[in-house]
């Protein structure tokens, strides 16, 4: 299950985009806000109650103050990651870039999470997906190639700045790379590259092959 961690106070949740999101079944959003409630439209009323019911959908009031919506999303990404019985994906929608903080700290964990901005959180795993397919295609056409964990998080970093990309962690690519296989990663953290599997189609984690 994808779990949307929404921090309204600085992404903006529209109708459409919460309509969205309470229809589909592998999604839970979760809402935090300080003063400003968020506004349920009365045609979406009963598909959001419902969505709330299964516990797909919840919105949590947090005392104004300083960073109070982030602390929000922390416990319940916390919370969700001890109790849950099945796989998750954390998205944290946000545009403050410490919050990329409690994303490393759900990668550590073993999650596979990632810091979305502005624009529509269920496109952020296919952007978070390109973001790491363009990285590889450049590490492809390099001969001298990070050799270790350390070094390629660090390149990694370097080419986001670069291209003036955000919303994803390297740590977020690394870990992209290995799950897509292009990358091995020992347990003294050297780096062994599979790049030539970039000339045919690499399994998808959204459901479909991505062509190359």
């Amino acid at each position: 299950m994808k779990v949307i961690l929404l921090d309204i106070e600085n992404v903006g949740l529209t109708p459409e985009l919460l309509e969205e999101a309470v229809a589909e079944e592998d999604i839970r959003l979760v809402v935090c806000y300080g003063k400003n409630a968020p506004k349920v439209p009365l045609e979406l009323v009963t598909m959001v109650a419902d969505a709330m019911r299964q516990g797909r959908c919840s919105f949590h009031h947090v005392p104004t103050g300083s960073n109070a919506a982030d602390f929000g999303l922390a416990y319940h990404a916390g919370r969700l990651a001890v109790t849950s019985e099945e796989p998750l994906e954390f998205v944290v929608c946000s545009n403050d870039k410490h919050l990329d903080a409690l994303v490393h700290c759900l990668q550590q964990d073993g999650f596979n999470a990632h810091r979305a901005g502005n624009g529509s959180f269920l496109d952020s795993d296919k952007h978070a997906e390109r973001l790491i397919l363009d990285y590889a295609i450049k590490l492809n056409g390099q001969s001298n190639r990070p050799k270790s964990k350390r070094t390629l998080r660090r390149s990694a970093g370097a080419f986001m700045k670069q291209q003036g990309r955000n919303g994803v962690t390297p740590e977020a690519i690394v870990a992209g790379l290995e799950r897509l296989e292009l990358i091995a990663i020992t347990a003294s953290g050297n780096i062994t590259y599979h790049l030539d599997r970039l000339g045919g189609p690499i399994p998808d984690p959204l459901g479909d092959d991505l062509p190359f």
